[in-house]
């Protein structure tokens, strides 16, 4: 009985020095994204207009290399370009947003859905689509 004792009081201080040791190695070797910023304004864009696109950056902040694997919209108003390679920690990364004031009239706030090794992060852009003759121009 006394050896099935010390067999179970060993277990129990053993288990959570693996476990410490478990959760250090993978903190060691973590992948993190840091973003000079999550959302961006457009402001007043005619309906008849150009597309416009805003470039996001973003910093690999981990130890170990980031990869976007997939760029979900709220709508087909937005289309996402970012690079497929992987993303080296200490390297910046970019994810290129272009919006088409084509698809819609009014006030938008979209948001842009990016999975990445690393996690989930969301992207906002936003802005007002105006029929082309309430756009004034600045005067000179």
């Amino acid at each position: 009985m006394c050896k099935w004792l010390m067999v179970g009081l060993l277990m129990c201080i053993c288990a959570p020095v693996s476990l410490s040791a478990q959760e250090v190695a993978a903190s060691a070797y973590k992948s993190e994204i840091l973003l000079q910023s999550n959302s961006y304004d457009f402001g007043r864009l005619s309906f008849k207009g150009n597309k416009k696109n805003h470039v996001f950056y973003f910093t690999n902040t981990g130890t170990t290399p980031i990869i976007i694997q997939r760029a979900t919209t709220s709508c087909n108003c937005i289309d996402v370009k970012y690079s497929r390679r992987p993303i080296a920690p200490g390297e910046r990364g970019e994810i290129n947003v272009i919006y088409d004031p084509k698809k819609e009239l009014g006030a938008f706030n979209k948001g842009i859905h990016i999975k990445t090794s690393a996690g989930e992060i969301t992207l906002f852009v936003k802005g007002e689509v105006l029929p082309k003759h309430k756009i004034k121009k600045k005067a000179i």
